[in-house]
């Protein structure tokens, strides 16, 4: 690309990044001023070196978050937890805007945001994370985002989902068949399912991938499942 990021061949690049730099000077919203301001007036409050202690602790408490159930992936590519560190930067930012008034977001909205970008760019890592570990983060990230859609086995009156995709207990979430599939999305759910129950992530029958759910006094269905361990979650 001759002209590196102008990809126009009827422009000068270097006039075309100057009347851009000169009409951004001139040309912007009144956001970023008014979030300066109150982060310079919030330095002024709490002290320079308090203020900085208490970015840094959000950042960190942040980042652990976005580690969460990831923490082998980010061993292997060490570039993954550069990245998360900069999210975490976004979405304390975000926490901050959101307490100045200029962002209309909960500080939950601003995490599960900033969650999903993180699942989503896990999932387009390429060949950083080979497709297998690739497999298994969407997987895991599937189920976790779709907790609320598990009926509590052990509990006489548990609320049953409204798009029931199984049922979970202390140890195991046992997941509907056709949930599973939908969890793996473009990846074959005969070859996930080997895989863990070679790692020992899967409770199954003898001959069997799947498995009963426990007898329950309310329903006398059991459908089967595949008995997916809470430590697969953990990984």
């Amino acid at each position: 690309m001759e002209n590196g990021i102008v990809e126009r061949d009827d422009v000068d690049p270097v006039e075309f990044t100057n009347n851009l730099k000169r009409a951004c000077s001139q040309y912007y919203g009144t956001a970023g001023p008014v979030f300066v301001s109150y982060l310079i007036n919030s330095i002024h409050s709490k002290g320079y070196q308090e203020f900085v202690n208490e970015v840094s602790e959000l950042i960190n408490s942040m980042e652990v978050k976005l580690l969460d159930t990831i923490e082998q992936l980010a061993k292997e590519a060490r570039e993954i937890r550069a990245v998360l560190k900069r999210m975490a930067a976004v979405a304390v930012a975000g926490f901050y805007a959101s307490e100045a008034g200029i962002l209309d977001w909960t500080p939950g909205q601003i995490n599960d945001a900033v969650v999903s970008v993180r699942n989503l760019w896990l999932s387009d890592m390429g060949e950083h994370i080979s497709e297998l570990d690739k497999a298994l983060a969407n997987l895991r990230n599937n189920l976790i985002s779709n907790m609320a859609n598990f009926e509590c086995i052990n509990e006489t009156d548990a609320r049953i989902p409204v798009k029931m995709m199984g049922y979970h207990n202390a140890d195991y979430l046992m997941v509907l068949p056709g949930a599973f599939s939908d969890f793996c999305g473009s990846y074959s759910p005969k070859q996930l399912l080997k895989v863990m129950s070679e790692r020992n992530y899967l409770d199954a029958d003898s001959g069997r991938l799947t498995k009963k759910i426990p007898s329950r006094v309310t329903r006398k269905e059991r459908p089967r499942c595949y008995w997916i361990a809470r430590t697969f979650l953990d990984e």
